[in-house]
């Protein structure tokens, strides 16, 4: 049976946390060998499908050298993708590079794949929330808000747990309650199960897959890869050690 192990993350570039900074990086190298037990012999990235040609050159030039120069990786780039409608840099801080490519050069892959689908979707149920969207995102936001864990594994057992993927998950399960909504959580459903076929392919011709993903994704990403009886699912989690309660800011 082929091992897909699936681990949910923040968005990096959105925490407003310094990952350059040398305790970070002392805990992402902790967390890629953490990774490597599992040998995964493919890593699957959070970035477009049809920008899979792109990635593989942006991996191409990274090395794990660059990783021990702080200045290198906040004013350099590894090039341009296109995602969603416009060309971005591929920076240094975002997880895929920091995680996906870190893990891919400690194991000595020759490549890495990308899986997303960058189907526009409507946000405006969720910029003018409906009042039961409303309530749903108050509440995640108060869990959220609510909980701070020491360290990157600390924050990374937190947005992959149960109760975050959960109460992420009600947001859009409120939001379908309006026609507006409606459509804009079938739109979201509709890129998670295309990012599910890119994985399920990408699966048949490989034993072990790594999946790094935004937290958001989890709910249905889990549910799909157990529910496919050729795939094991391995959680994330049980790569992250145990959880601490020391509290600092999240």
């Amino acid at each position: 049976m082929r091992e897909i192990l699936l681990l949910g993350c923040f968005h990096f570039q959105e925490s407003g946390l310094d990952v350059f900074a040398p305790g970070f990086q002392k805990e992402l190298e902790e967390l890629a060998g953490r990774l490597a037990e599992f040998a995964p012999d493919a890593l699957a990235l959070e970035a477009a499908a049809h920008q899979q040609r792109v990635l593989v050159e942006a991996y191409g030039r990274f090395r794990l050298e660059d990783l021990e120069d702080p200045e290198k990786m906040r004013t350099q780039t590894l090039g341009t993708i296109h995602v969603f409608g416009r060309d971005v840099p591929m920076n240094y801080g975002n997880e895929t590079v920091q995680i996906g490519f870190r893990l891919g050069k400690l194991l000595d892959l020759p490549k890495v794949w990308a899986v997303d689908d960058d189907s526009e979707i409507d946000g405006a149920p969720f910029e003018n929330p409906a009042p039961e969207t409303a309530a749903a995102m108050g509440e995640f936001g108060e869990y959220a808000g609510a909980r701070e864990l020491e360290g990157l594994l600390g924050k990374l057992r937190f947005c992959g747990g149960p109760e975050w993927v959960r109460r992420n998950h009600a947001i859009y399960v409120r939001a379908n309650q309006t026609g507006a909504g409606t459509r804009a959580v079938a739109q979201w459903y509709a890129r998670n199960l295309k990012i599910f076929s890119n994985i399920q392919r990408l699966a048949q011709e490989h034993e072990r897959v790594f999946v790094l993903y935004g937290s958001g994704h989890l709910h249905i990403l889990r549910r799909l890869i157990q529910e496919d009886s050729r795939f094991r699912l391995v959680d994330g989690l049980d790569f992250l050690g145990n959880s601490d309660d020391t509290a600092v800011n999240f």
